[in-house]
Parts: structure tokens; sequence; C-alpha cells
């Protein structure tokens, strides 16, 4: 059944507590996965509530950049209170572990990972994808296709974590074995596909846009970025670390959540 899969995708990839399988089979981890783009969307539903919320509660012009700038830094801290800052968590580790990788080789950066304090370089990753997800949101909401840009960045960034798991893991321990290498490339491309009917679906229900056709296309575009970006780190890790792990995983999620809301802000140059 789906409905087991969904709440192990939800307790999986979110902060929300959901009863779970107590001993979920190969099958439902690989469904968790396949409907982790639905958990994205209902994050950034979330997330674009509190966004809304906040510029009404700011009661800002829709061009104030100054008044736009507070309802971004919300929504995007909310998406990383909703997953308990696990991917951010993530993306420090992996840099942490590319320190590691370029001295010691994969073992090494394997152990470094694993020992999950973060290092000077993992602390300015955070801090550098997050400004550039509040900067990049700030554009997009001044552009009218904020509400749009943080939907797709959660779902196409979850769906980026979905492609990632066709990969196999880096060692036989921890989190990621879990999900890594039980999906495969022609149900993740099915879902992808989803993914971007998703954002067209999205971006005609925007009835605040000033431009549709801009919004649609980065809507549309959203998808076929996040597979571009997920395969080009996915080959960087494999290189470094000799595979997938979790906390690639987690840094996958960021890296593409923040290049889908910059999507948004190219097609508005």
């Amino acid at each position: 059944m789906i409905a087991p899969s969904l709440r192990l995708s939800v307790g999986l990839l979110t902060a929300v507590p959901v009863p779970v399988p107590a001993d979920p089979t190969e099958r439902q981890w690989r469904r968790a996965m396949l409907l982790a783009p639905v958990t994205g969307a209902a994050l950034g539903g979330i997330a674009a509530g509190l966004l809304l919320l906040g510029r009404l509660w700011a009661d800002t012009d829709t061009t104030s950049a100054d008044g736009n700038l507070l309802p971004c830094v919300v929504a995007v801290g909310a998406l990383a209170l909703l997953t308990r800052g696990l991917h951010l968590d993530g993306l420090a580790d992996t840099v942490d572990g590319l320190g590691a990788a370029a001295k010691g080789g994969p073992a090494r950066a394997l152990e470094v990972m694993r020992r999950g304090d973060v290092g000077p370089f993992g602390v300015v990753a955070v801090v550098l994808v997050l400004l550039l997800q509040v900067a990049a949101l700030h554009v997009d909401v001044n552009n009218h296709t904020g509400t749009v840009a943080i939907v797709m960045a959660a779902t196409a960034s979850r769906w980026a974590a979905c492609l990632a798991c066709v990969a196999r893991p880096a060692r036989p321990d921890g989190l990621g074995r879990l999900v890594l290498g039980r999906v495969g490339p022609v149900a993740a491309g099915l879902t992808g596909l989803g993914v971007a009917v998703f954002g067209l679906w999205v971006a005609a229900l925007d009835p605040h846009t000033i431009a549709p056709t801009a919004e649609s296309f980065a809507a549309l575009a959203a998808a076929p970025a996040a597979a571009l970006v997920t395969g080009l780190l996915v080959h960087r890790w494999r290189r470094a670390f000799g595979g997938m792990t979790g906390d690639t995983l987690g840094a996958t999620v960021e890296i593409v959540q923040t290049v889908v809301l910059l999507v948004f802000v190219g097609v508005h140059r």
C-alpha cells in the first residue's frame, strides 16, 4: 500500500511526527523515495503560506525590497526547521568530507563525515547556501514569482534526492544505505516528469504573476535543472567518497533547492 510508504517518506524527510512502519521493506523504502516530491510539495506549500502571511502581516508593497526580506527569511527558515536541519547538516558534513578527501582519500572523508562534528568549511557552506536561498527568494518575490518558486524548489529538490537514490551507497552502514540503490532510473525519470507537470499546474494557479510565460517556463525547467545538477553532484560525490551517503543526499537537496530558486531569478533577467 502507498499510505505506509507516504508516512515513511514524511517521517524520513521531515520533522513531522507520523507513525511509520516498524520494519519497512525494501519496496516501502523505494516507494518512500519515489514519494519524496509529494513530501517536498507539502513542505513548499507550508513555506509559501508562511511567505504570504508574512507579507500580509508586514503589509508591504510587493515592490518593496526591504519589506519582503523578513518573510523570505521566515519561509527559508521554516523549510530548515520542518526538516530538523537534516539536509543542512548533510551539506556541512559533505563539504567537510570533501576537504578530507583531498588529503586522505575516500576512506578518510567517510571517517570525517561519520563523526558528524561540523568544521569551518561546513559552517561556511551552510551560511552561504542559506544566504543564497534567501536572496534568490527575495528577488523572486519582487518579481511576483515567490510562492511558485518556493513550492517548486522544495518539490524538485526532494525529487533530486529520489533521483540520487539510483546510485549505490559508499558504505554498508548509515541512514543512506536504507534508500540508496533502491530506486530504478525509469521510475525516477517518470517521477521527474510528474514534477514537471506539477510545476506547470502550480504556475497556472498563480493569479499574481506579471509574466506568466516566464513563470511557467521556470516551473517547467525546475525538474530538468534538478536532474542536471543532481547528475553533476552524484558524479562528484562518487569521485570523492566512492559512492553516495545520507549526508550527500542532504547536500544534494540543499544545493538543488538553491539552484531552482535561482532558475526563477534567471528567467526575469
